[in-house]
């Protein structure tokens, strides 16, 4: 991943696949700081990360594919058809159509990606191959949408 993709609070794979939560992004020497749980690291990796925080170069990092797995676990509804949805007060409504790899019964390339929509801004991605959880996040920070997704 590039520096410039980043922004604090985006949720994204360092190491292998252990999730790491961004504190801080210093674009002057290009790198992101982050916080990981401890407990999900292997015994090698414990060295990289004291007291849980990491300080690594954009590169080592990898974005999340936002799947129907984690929109589940966030509230998420699949509609049956091509989407998961997602209401909430206030006339907040979130559409998530993201690409499962070999899953052709519901992918739909033209419509791949995710819309928000509330009383202050609608925000709208689409005709994208992959949706990624940091991806998501901004567009929720865009349309002032405070959701911490478990992934």
């Amino acid at each position: 991943m590039r520096v410039t993709e980043l922004m604090v609070g985006d949720k994204v794979y360092w190491a292998t696949n252990v999730v790491m939560f961004v504190i801080d992004v210093r674009r002057s020497d290009k790198t992101v700081v982050g916080m990981v749980n401890e407990k999900e690291l292997d015994p090698e990796l414990l060295e990289y990360a004291p007291g849980g925080i990491v300080s690594v170069d954009p590169s080592g990092l990898n974005p999340i594919p936002l799947t129907p797995e984690i929109l589940e676990r966030n509230g998420f509804k699949y509609d049956g058809m091509a989407d998961w949805k997602l209401e909430g007060k206030d006339g907040l409504f979130i559409k998530v159509c993201p690409v499962q790899p070999n899953n052709d019964d519901w992918w739909h390339p033209s419509s791949t990606g995710f819309e928000v929509n509330n009383s202050i801004s609608d925000i709208l991605l689409e005709g994208v191959e992959q949706v990624y959880v940091h991806q998501f996040q901004h567009a929720l920070t865009m349309a002032n949408v405070e959701m911490n997704l478990i992934i």
